[in-house]
């Protein structure tokens, strides 16, 4: 059993899918709770707060909260939180709601290598949507907006983490990868 856990408030009964979140730690005589930091400095896509029950931009800063607060890792927290928001925190009842500690170290043993990120990654950028890395061939594929990928080769590991857990995917892809690589556009998907 964990010593956490994440409560949802609406702010209003007009709009029942954002609100106030806190998380509770236990503590000797029970629980003691306080706001969850929003992490805005780290991850910022909904300034005005967090949302739940749905899948857009509040509901993506707290699925980054949750991690980040969780994990005590903004490393994972990046590379995780866009699946954390569509397993857990787009499901989310609208209203109030808690989340058990429980069910946040649960997700994380299933879907998340400590330390490790998973590939692919769907990422939040306005030009890229997912990433994709093989460590035994150092071969990086980028799948743009536009639904063409290519791959760029040699890169090391830690640029790949670097690219899916920056502030900035897009900004990062142009000045440390784009024009750094051999590259090859990839064979076009058949949607």
């Amino acid at each position: 059993m964990t010593d956490k856990r994440y409560e949802g408030t609406p702010e209003s009964a007009d709009y029942d899918m954002a609100g106030r979140v806190d998380v509770f730690e236990r503590v000797r005589n029970g629980w003691d709770g306080c706001p969850l930091p929003a992490c805005h400095d780290e991850v910022n896509h909904s300034p005005t707060g967090f949302g739940w029950g749905y899948g857009g931009s509040g509901p993506a800063q707290l699925a980054y909260a949750i991690l980040r607060d969780f994990t005590n890792s903004a490393t994972i927290a990046r590379a995780n939180y866009q699946r954390f928001k569509g397993d857990i925190v787009a499901r989310l009842p609208r209203g109030s709601w808690k989340l058990d500690g429980d069910q946040v170290r649960e997700w994380i043993d299933a879907n998340v290598e400590q330390g490790v990120i998973t590939y692919p990654v769907d990422v939040d950028s306005s030009a890229i949507t997912r990433v994709d890395y093989d460590p035994d061939t150092l071969t990086l594929v980028v799948t743009f907006t536009s639904r063409i990928s290519w791959a760029y080769f040699g890169v090391a590991e830690e640029t790949a983490a670097e690219l899916v857990t920056a502030e900035s995917v897009g900004r990062y892809f142009h000045a440390h990868i784009k024009a750094q690589y051999e590259a090859e556009k990839c064979e076009e998907e058949t949607a």
